[in-house]
């Protein structure tokens, strides 16, 4: 039994949803989306870096763009490994690491931080593999612009917050599982209480992680031979500018069964006094449109599929992190929907829901 492709397999299904945030209202394209209409098949494009033309050219897919991972690794000074056994790419050295899965010329996972990104999927073309730009803009720190005339995709570094995030990993061996999770660590804030306030918070989760898997496993058998139990904990930052810090820490546990369960826990901060923000705090909920809201996200839920039923409304400590221009809802696993319609994820941008 192939366990990593189980895995993967698992992590992909619970992140359906994932793949296709669903846009509450607004229809812009990004900075580096290419109008459909001038779209043949996958076009050749030009990649720039601060203005210095890169060696290997990118493409363009389905009204989107795509850059080598080997020109994203040379320019962002990253390594990149590649496992023959496994047939996947690693790409590593920054906050976030991406990992790719080729399984075949359609079937593809990408995972960041060992969860599965909502971007679109890498791609494989005439034995070269290709990143989406998306990608790279929610997870690398990455901007762009696109140029129709000049088919060109200029990219650079995105401004980020004046901290430092760095990350620390807790590790508790047990016999029936090895449990690790990796935490963010921030210092360099100009607010040193806020700084301490928020590294409490993503440490204290950390430890409540390894602590309750610990005394779950007590009453767990011990695993078959050949499949063992997983326990593991990352985190991603979805944003980290304008005096905003986003992010969410999940978690995936597999102790025997049809498939494990992941987990998701997000903070989202106002840096200069620490705040953590609520939903209403980054869009407008006054008057009709809280009501305007549940019953767009009841709609939502029930075009999806697998609808289980059971919304009775978006709660004042609603899951939510920020992502670019726009706040993005979701729930568990179960608590709306089938497991294999994943996360429920809502769009809400900023120009529809504005504070």
């Amino acid at each position: 039994m192939n366990i990593r492709r189980t895995w993967i397999t698992a992590m992909l299904a619970a992140g359906v949803a994932l793949g296709s945030v669903m846009d509450g209202g607004a229809q812009g394209a990004e900075a580096a989306t290419v109008s459909r209409s001038h779209l043949q098949a996958v076009n050749e494009i030009t990649v720039t870096w601060d203005g210095k033309e890169l060696s290997r050219k990118g493409i363009v897919s389905r009204g989107s763009s795509y850059v080598p991972i080997t020109e994203v690794r040379d320019v962002l000074g990253l390594s990149l490994h590649y496992d023959a056994k496994e047939r996947s790419y690693t790409l590593s050295g920054a906050l976030h690491e991406i990992k790719i899965y080729v399984y075949g010329g359609d079937e593809i996972g990408l995972l960041v931080n060992g969860y599965y990104s909502n971007s679109k999927d890498a791609k494989l073309v005439n034995g070269r593999l290709y990143l989406p730009y998306d990608l790279l803009h929610q997870y690398m720190g990455v901007q762009g612009a696109w140029s129709s005339a000049e088919q060109t995709l200029s990219l650079t570094s995105l401004p980020q917050n004046k901290l430092t995030l760095e990350t620390r990993t807790l590790r508790e061996v047990t016999p029936k599982a090895d449990i690790s999770v990796r935490y963010p660590v921030l210092s360099g804030m100009a607010n040193a209480k806020a700084e301490a306030d928020m590294n409490a918070v993503f440490r204290q989760h950390a430890e409540d992680f390894i602590s309750e898997s610990v005394e779950g496993l007590k009453e767990m058998p011990a695993p078959r031979e050949g499949i063992p139990y997983e326990y593991t904990g990352d985190f991603i930052v979805h944003h980290n500018r304008d005096g905003i810090l986003s992010l969410t820490a999940h978690e995936y546990t597999y102790a025997g069964g049809a498939h494990g369960m992941t987990y998701r826990t997000s903070w989202t901060f106002s840096l200069p006094d620490g705040k953590k923000l609520q939903l209403a705090d980054v869009i407008n909920l006054q008057g009709d449109r809280k009501q305007k809201l549940d019953t767009y996200v009841l709609e939502t839920l029930e075009e999806g599929g697998g609808y289980l039923g059971g919304f009775q409304g978006v709660p004042a400590d609603a899951s939510f992190y920020i992502q670019g221009d726009a706040a993005v809802l979701y729930f568990q696993l179960y608590e709306y929907t089938a497991y294999a319609y994943g996360f429920p994820e809502i769009k809400l941008p900023f120009s529809v829901w504005k504070k």
